[in-house]
């Protein structure tokens, strides 16, 4: 009888431990970034992004500064803005602004950041005091050229699974 309940707790365990450290599975198992549209901002024009989650856990992700393409193929180093941070919830789509794009015959982009929010793993972790950290993943807006987007509208820019 001990026998099985010590077999049963460490079953017992296992399965909590799984079920903590196990991500969530993804829906479509992509975080999507489309060029929308553009608007009319207050000192000219902006163009409009959309970040969707296609994982079944939040996302949170921020936007880094315009890289433009020149002889050499596109910059290697990037910053994030002290912009805005957003969170995206399991399946939804945030839309964010991208303010005075440049114009004319120039390819243009904007790297994207972004990592899981709090898992349950991560939470334990917390309520233990122990220290954790997100794996953070980056891709970028589709490629634009002036105002046009080389990836047409509404199509998708799948970069990272």
């Amino acid at each position: 009888m001990r026998r099985w309940i010590i077999i049963g707790v460490a079953l017992g365990s296992v399965l909590l431990i799984v079920t903590l450290v196990t991500p969530g599975r993804p829906n479509s198992g992509f975080a999507v970034v489309r060029f929308c549209d553009l608007t009319n901002g207050v000192s000219g024009t902006d163009a409009l992004f959309g970040f969707s989650n296609g994982i079944k856990r939040d996302l949170g992700f921020g936007a880094g500064n315009i890289q433009i393409r020149d002889s050499n193929g596109w910059p290697t180093n990037w910053i994030v803005i002290n912009g805005p941070a957003y969170e995206v919830p399991a399946g939804a789509t945030q839309i964010f602004v991208v303010s005075h794009p440049p114009t004319g015959d120039t390819f243009w982009r904007v790297p994207i950041i972004y990592a899981r929010t709090e898992s349950r793993f991560a939470l334990l972790l917390d309520w233990l005091g122990m220290p954790h950290v997100s794996k953070p993943f980056c891709t970028n807006t589709p490629e634009m050229h002036g105002l046009n987007a080389v990836v047409p509208v509404g199509q998708a820019h799948v970069r990272h699974r």
